[in-house]
């Protein structure tokens, strides 16, 4: 898989030539990811494999705007304030 860059390893046991998840992200400040990339909004953030309840299965696409959309939303709806904290889980 010529794509692949390097696979991140959730858990105490790191095989060779493996990043470890908690490594890197100790190595980020606490309210802020740094980063060399930048992500556009019509990036693609996420694919979703779909169940195929109403066709064949698929890979759904979401760019970034779509998972800051979703979430404006979800937290207007929900009446979110600036003071408040909110995760949702996407899609």
């Amino acid at each position: 898989m010529p794509e692949l860059r390097a696979i991140l390893v959730v858990g105490d046991t790191t095989p060779a030539g493996a990043l470890n998840f908690g490594v890197h992200c100790s190595r980020q400040p606490h309210d802020r990811l740094i980063r060399e990339r930048t992500i556009a909004p019509d990036d693609i953030s996420t694919c979703f494999h779909t169940g195929g309840t109403t066709g064949a299965p698929k890979i759904a696409q979401q760019t970034h705007w779509n998972q800051v959309a979703i979430t404006w939303m979800a937290g207007h709806m929900a009446d979110v304030t600036s003071g408040d904290r909110f995760l949702t889980a996407l899609p």
